[in-house]
């Protein structure tokens, strides 16, 4: 099924299994937005064209104001949520995000905050000097309500040491996810291919998540856990979309959809898609 190309005949087979696990009737979504509160990152990844280092001059860290007037358009489109989340800064500690999670919580009680990945967390407590447990609770008493699945890319170390060298490792991020769930905080999972693996590799991935889950089941942990979206969604009527490697996981009880409303030139780098707009001419 990986190596296939048929996208109607997995789209399918995924509506399929959807009205086998769901009631058919029914397909549920949330509307957020994505703000990245700085670009400055110290990792370096190798596909990111996101990241800035410090000192640079189109670096940012956005003010508390400029968050607020995104969230405002969000709410003003019919939002309910926003997953906050930037680049790994060694400058800013723990009272900062406190901060900053309280100031938001108190201005917008009704937004669900998905805030900050596993390496931002890691990146947190270690510039902060304290342990990844005292971290979570403290985010969680400032009002984080759960964590998205960022910084997973492909949870196989022979991938990662290619990618995302200085990143933490696949054990590092699920440590990260299972401290999060034994303080009953509910965090996701993403994956990022088409970086350079194999199927293999995504394999690996998904199966690594299987077991975590398979895990979690068997330790009874319902508090928190790992899940596909982690904010609560409004039952309306829409057609959903399934990709394969979302249906190869067959835990999943529902298929995340948001990449579908990103352009392609969202997702590139500015200057390497004007190279290739030269050779096209």
């Amino acid at each position: 099924m990986l190596e296939s190309d048929d996208l109607v005949g997995i789209g399918m087979a995924a509506h399929q299994m959807r009205l086998k696990k769901n009631d058919p009737r029914v397909v549920t979504y949330q509307i957020d937005r994505n703000i990245n509160y700085t670009n400055f990152c110290t990792e370096y990844c190798s596909f990111c064209a996101f990241y800035r280092p410090l000192g640079a001059r189109d670096g940012y860290i956005l003010s508390f104001e400029e968050i607020y007037k995104k969230i405002d358009e969000m709410l003003d489109l019919g939002g309910t949520g926003i997953l906050l989340q930037g680049g790994l800064h060694p400058d800013l500690q723990i009272g900062y995000y406190e901060n900053l999670l309280r100031s938001l919580k108190a201005r917008y009680p009704q937004v669900h905050l998905h805030c900050f990945s596993a390496p931002e967390i890691l990146c947190i407590a270690e510039v902060s000097e304290i342990s990844i447990r005292e971290t979570i609770q403290r985010l969680m008493d400032a009002g984080l309500q759960s964590i998205p699945g960022g910084g997973a890319e492909i949870l196989d170390d022979e991938v990662r040491a290619k990618i995302a060298r200085l990143k933490c490792t696949s054990d590092d991020w699920e440590e990260m996810h299972r401290v999060a769930h034994s303080l009953g905080l509910r965090t996701t999972a993403t994956m990022m291919f088409g970086c350079g693996e194999e199927l293999r590799h995504r394999v690996n991935h998904l199966e690594r998540l299987r077991k975590y889950r398979a895990w979690e089941k068997s330790a009874g942990n319902h508090c928190g856990r790992l899940s596909e979206n982690a904010g609560r969604q409004p039952p309306v009527s829409r057609q959903h979309r399934a990709h394969p490697i979302q249906l190869a996981h067959a835990g999943n009880q529902s298929l995340p959809d948001w990449f579908a409303i990103r352009g392609r030139r969202c997702r590139q780098h500015p200057h390497r898609r004007k190279r290739r707009l030269r050779r096209r001419r």
